[in-house]
């Protein structure tokens, strides 16, 4: 029988984010959906416990604690309002998580300090003029209407698709930072 247990390490990160999220998150979570607005003060508190960049490792300004401490960050946040929750997945786990999988080891020197310490907040782009990304799902129902030529096609404009929102993203990151 496999019995996982959490570190002290991570036991403390749990317990940190459940006193922050029941005592800055949960009085204005109703707000927050109200608003449709995580006010920027809380956003800069988040950042500055270090939830921004939780996940990754220290030498990019991250937490390090890695994809088990970000979920145990998520669970308590979610708890208290998904709107928070959904924020920090968003500019976390797709957002720098594009460059922290995607970019060369320069770029994310570069890029993901300023994302992990919350001065710079990530987006992902998920449509391009004159491109579309093909998700995984899509490709496949359209495949069951094509040849395997055709969706051969599809499958590398994705890949090609793909590349080109890790380079935008990049790109958008770095206008960012130059301002």
């Amino acid at each position: 029988m496999f019995e996982f247990k959490f570190t002290e390490e991570q036991n403390m990160l749990r317990d940190m984010v459940r006193d922050f999220t029941n005592n800055e998150i949960k009085p204005i979570a109703a707000k927050i959906d109200e608003e449709a607005k995580i006010p920027r003060e809380l956003i800069t508190k988040m950042a500055e416990l270090g939830f921004l960049g939780i996940s990754f490792p220290e030498e990019y300004g991250g937490g390090g604690f890695g994809e088990v401490g970000y979920c145990i960050m998520q669970e308590e946040i979610s708890r208290g309002c998904m709107s928070t929750a959904t924020f920090i997945g968003a500019h976390q786990s797709i957002g720098t998580n594009a460059i922290f999988n995607g970019a060369s080891e320069e770029q994310k020197k570069k890029f993901i300090p300023p994302l992990a310490s919350g001065e710079k907040i990530a987006a992902f782009p998920t449509e391009l003029e004159g491109s579309t990304i093909w998700a995984k799902g899509v490709v496949e129902e359209i495949e069951e209407e094509m040849s395997e030529e055709e969706a051969a096609e599809k499958q590398d404009e994705a890949h090609k698709n793909i590349y080109h929102v890790k380079q935008y993203s990049i790109a958008a990151i770095e206008y960012q930072v130059k301002k």
